[in-house]
């Protein structure tokens, strides 16, 4: 399949407001959420270290 239909399938995809992903992650985001969900039912945010995660999660992003 040329790029450029590639390209467009993914455009339709994202203005429709879905996407597909392989189960192998979807699988893994499934798992990566229970554990944040985990975490934060913990108090994650409360921890030493916290707010320098989340401002390099920031800088990254940048």
């Amino acid at each position: 399949m040329p790029a450029s239909q590639v390209q467009t399938i993914i455009k339709k995809q994202l203005d429709s407001g879905m996407i597909s992903i392989a189960k192998y992650d979807y699988d893994y985001l499934l798992g990566r959420d229970a554990k944040l969900s985990a975490l934060e039912a913990a108090g994650v945010e409360s921890w030493a270290g916290y707010d320098d995660a989340m401002a390099a999660l920031t800088d990254s992003a940048a």
